[in-house]
């Protein structure tokens, strides 16, 4: 007997998987309620001329004008392909160790900035995990000899 999401009927393959030009969202992806009220209140009017605005401002040097119009021209950069070896957290040293590889590696440009984001975050919330950790024991062993 055949599983009913498998059926043809449905848009799904065998496997259960979408097929080509079927969706589980026949109303497409909800836009968020920022993007829906920014429409409703600026056309593409109104949108030019905040563009041009921010363009005359950059002209006279304004940075933040100048940062939002390279922002909408330049394409961010593609994310680096090269992999780094981070060494296995264990402890708080090995978190250093793998914060230099991590700068190094930045350094030399082997590493977009969003992931040395990404990366930078993952060891920071390691730290802040092994510090409680650390704490608990800690704290487990003067109660213990409290107690005693």
């Amino acid at each position: 007997m055949s599983e009913p999401h498998s059926t043809p009927e449905t848009g799904r393959d065998e496997l259960g998987r979408w097929r080509p030009g079927h969706t589980g969202n026949p109303g497409g992806r909800r836009r968020n309620r920022a993007i829906q009220l920014f429409d409703e209140i600026i056309d593409d009017d109104k949108f030019r001329a905040i563009v041009r605005a921010a363009a005359d401002l950059a002209t006279r040097g304004n940075v933040p004008a100048i940062v939002a119009i390279l922002r909408l021209t330049i394409p961010p950069a593609p994310a680096a392909t090269q992999s780094i070896n981070v060494p296995e957290l264990q402890n708080a040293t090995d978190a250093l160790k793998a914060a230099s590889v991590l700068a190094q590696a930045a350094c030399r440009g082997d590493l977009d900035l969003e992931s040395v984001r990404v990366i930078t975050a993952a060891i920071t919330g390691f730290l802040e995990i092994h510090k409680v950790a650390n704490l608990d024991v800690r704290l487990r062993t003067l109660e213990e000899r409290i107690n005693r």
